[in-house]
């Protein structure tokens, strides 16, 4: 957020990392979503969506990186969260 309670953007990623094993499922994902944007991710089946989209929503704690939802971080905040999506 920005200080005033208005938050300057709804997903927040910063070098974002997972990996399943030996396999790297995400590696330094960066990206914003503004809110109100419509925002999308194509690719492969194994190309790291889903675990994306698990870390957003708290089910995954990423391994590096960090990510706010809604102004919230997704490893502090994870309750806050889950009630807002």
């Amino acid at each position: 957020g920005d200080g005033d309670g208005a938050v300057s953007a709804a997903v927040e990623a910063r070098g974002l990392g997972y990996r399943f094993g030996g396999t790297a499922a995400l590696a330094d994902v960066s990206f914003d979503v503004a809110p109100g944007e419509l925002f999308g991710f194509i690719g492969p089946d194994g190309a790291g969506k889903t675990t994306l989209f698990r870390i957003l929503v708290t089910l995954l704690v990423p391994a590096a990186g960090e990510a706010r939802v809604l102004g919230l971080d997704v490893v502090r905040d994870p309750w806050a969260i889950r009630s807002r999506v």
